[in-house]
């Protein structure tokens, strides 16, 4: 005969909302810093201290850029008797989170694998998951810390809830800090302007491999006149370098200088006189 057992559900965001709020006077999680097994393990524990059932596991559920699991997320999923779910985070918004918590609650509750759940979170997208598994047998359980403007569960949630736990305002103190700030990168330098005889004598060594005598004669016979098509295709090897050319009449100039030049002197002086 199968044991009673218990599970715990954490949404990261509403934890450390409320915890760095609460022990830090922090509500960026940039600036929290967490020990995630710490929490983990006395989450766990006042569950089973509550219910006085064996826990199966902590669900640790989080957002990340294209669900794409991050440095924290990789320490949590190698933690004993943690699951992480990773939703998407959108704009510095969570998508996904609640539904991967309905989820998992449905599934424990219909397999019977649990007979109380515990919530630590807030949102009311989980009322109708919270009313299934209640209906299929599931004893649930909002867990949080002191309510705040910034870590509250909705009021229709724990209405629903069988029960509602708030843990004393020292039960996680020891497992958040202030995270120190950031090193301020030095400021990156302006990138050097581009030389424009520099740029007409690389496009010219380019373009000589690719052009026939002929055409390498009609530019350097009529330097003030560049065919079209060669005086486009120079203007966007000059962008690579130097950026939009709009306005920079002078530069363009020097540019086209230097591109005839280099191609004239590679010319053999016979050639250059028919």
């Amino acid at each position: 005969m199968q044991h009673p057992r218990c599970a715990v559900f954490v949404d990261a965001g509403y934890l450390l909302a409320g915890g760095g709020y609460l022990y830090c006077n922090i509500t960026d999680r940039r600036y929290i810093q967490c020990d995630y097994g710490g929490v983990a393990d006395a989450i766990r524990q006042a569950a089973q201290n509550h219910c006085g059932y064996p826990v199966l596991r902590a669900y640790w559920y989080d957002a990340a850029p294209g669900g794409i699991p991050q440095q924290d997320h990789k320490r949590i999923a190698s933690l004993p008797y943690v699951k992480l779910r990773l939703g998407r985070l959108v704009e510095g918004r969570q998508k996904g989170v609640d539904s991967l918590i309905v989820r998992d609650l449905m599934v424990l509750a219909r397999e019977r694998a649990i007979v109380s759940a515990y919530i630590f979170g807030g949102d009311e997208d989980l009322r109708e998951g919270v009313r299934e598994a209640q209906d299929m047998g599931v004893h649930v359980v909002m867990m949080g810390l002191r309510p705040s403007t910034h870590a509250r569960a909705a009021e229709t949630l724990v209405q629903e809830a069988d029960e509602n736990v708030i843990l004393g305002d020292d039960y996680l103190r020891g497992f958040f800090t202030a995270a120190p700030p950031a090193p301020v990168p030095p400021p990156v330098p302006p990138p050097a302007p581009a030389d424009p005889v520099a740029v007409g004598r690389a496009f010219a060594q380019s373009w000589r491999q690719e052009a026939t005598e002929q055409e390498i004669l009609t530019v350097v016979q009529n330097p003030r006149f560049l065919p079209v098509d060669i005086d486009r295709r120079l203007l966007s090897f000059a962008q690579e370098s130097a950026g939009p050319l709009h306005h920079q009449d002078a530069f363009k100039r020097a540019m086209r200088t230097a591109f005839v030049e280099a191609l004239a002197a590679e010319v053999p002086p016979a050639a250059d006189a028919e």
